[in-house]
């Protein structure tokens, strides 16, 4: 039976401090960071694809960890490591309380790149999700802003600390094409307040747009106390989608309170047809084996790939749960490595080459060819690393 005290599940506490511990997780990572980042490791004539990385920026956060000077350094193929940025996306300055001037990026805590080549970005400080244009410049805003409060009124969703964003692929006549996932962190409703993953619709954000979603999956508090379906979500992170449209959830957990960390897998016909926003995922991995997860990416045979922000490793998983890889060691260099993207020209050549925002190393690092390779203390290639790439503590990676 679980205990309960003053109305609150010790499980359900344990899980707010987990949320609380990863909100400060970026004030403890900016002191950390190296002040001189001299170009270390493997060196390589830089990424082998165009390249938008979301960067913490500097030493100054906001109260709960959040960035104030993030920024998007986006990259060309090649050039070498310590190159500077073809653009720095700094965001549209605005005031984010009184006496503190930030910008439209304050607080960003994910990136990907969308179906037509855009960015989508999602601000934990600001919940909402954002969309930049791919030629978007300096002090350039988002084209689409995405909030609960903001046009169309009729909006009744809640984003709360979001995290990561995954798009359903586009592809003539598939259902849904576009169509995006955002996990939330924290909210769902109160006081299970522990996350939720929201379906939204292509034309989210647009002047068409009526305000609907195309469905929620709760997490698993929600649904337990609801006496129906266990999500086994909790406190999600980051998302990808494979090719049917199906959302793989990095399920964060901490070792020291006890929460396991893990991926869900969850089919878009059940969140886009159910009626409670509780069904069981269509797949689990990594129970037991993750220790604190962040960044997931699929290849096209079904292969998870996590990264583990504790433990300082990379998994590959099959889809049946397998552990396929692990890169683990002193060798790799790893230090709280967070988001996760598999290189496009790696897929089209036929190999899964892995890029990671290795944060507190201040770099992306590019592990090639990594499919079905056991454990392995292997040296990544660091990609882009120094002073001139405007990249300070990477937190996020996205190739164009």
């Amino acid at each position: 039976m679980t205990q309960v005290r003053n109305g609150f599940s010790l499980v359900h506490r344990a899980a707010l401090m987990v949320a609380r511990a990863r909100r400060t997780l970026m004030t403890i990572a900016s002191a950390l960071v190296v002040a001189s980042l001299v170009v270390v490791g493997v060196g390589y004539a830089g990424p082998i694809d165009e390249l938008a990385v979301m960067n913490f920026g500097g030493a100054s956060v906001l109260p709960g960890g959040l960035c104030i000077f993030c920024n998007i350094p986006v990259f060309t193929p090649g050039g070498g490591t310590n190159k500077l940025p073809t653009v720095n996306i700094t965001g549209t300055p605005i005031a984010i309380a009184a006496g503190i001037n930030g910008s439209t990026l304050t607080g960003a805590t994910s990136i990907t790149t969308t179906p037509e080549g855009a960015l989508a970005v999602s601000s934990a400080l600001l919940s909402a999700v954002t969309e930049y244009a791919p030629n978007a410049t300096g002090a350039s805003g988002p084209v689409l802003f995405i909030a609960p409060g903001t046009p169309p009124l009729s909006k009744t969703f809640d984003i709360s600390f979001p995290q990561g964003i995954a798009f359903v692929p586009k592809k003539p006549l598939m259902l849904l094409s576009e169509s995006f996932y955002v996990a939330n962190f924290t909210g769902d409703p109160k006081p299970a307040d522990v996350g939720s993953v929201i379906m939204f619709p292509a034309i989210a954000g647009t002047s068409s747009w009526t305000g609907n979603i195309l469905g929620t999956i709760h997490n698993t508090l929600v649904c337990k106390g609801l006496g129906l379906k266990d999500t086994a979500l909790l406190l999600p992170v980051g998302l990808a989608t494979d090719a049917a449209g199906d959302v793989f959830v990095a399920n964060s957990g901490n070792p020291a309170m006890g929460i396991p960390a893990y991926v869900t897998e969850y089919s878009i016909t059940d969140v886009s047809t159910s009626t409670t926003g509780c069904f069981a995922p269509v797949n689990l991995v990594g129970l037991g084996t993750l220790k604190s997860a962040n960044g997931v990416a699929v290849d096209p045979a079904g292969n998870i790939f996590v990264s583990d922000l504790d433990a300082n490793s990379i998994f590959e998983f099959s889809p049946a749960g397998a552990v396929l890889t692990q890169i683990v060691g002193k060798r790799t260099n790893l230090r709280s490595p967070m988001g996760i993207a598999l290189s496009p020209a790696g897929l089209t050549a036929g190999v899964d080459d892995l890029y990671v925002a290795n944060s507190l190393r201040g770099s992306i690092v590019l592990f090639q060819n990594i499919n079905s390779i056991g454990v392995q203390n292997l040296r990544g290639t660091t990609v882009l690393r120094g002073p001139r790439t405007r990249m300070t503590l990477p937190i996020g990676v996205a190739p164009l």
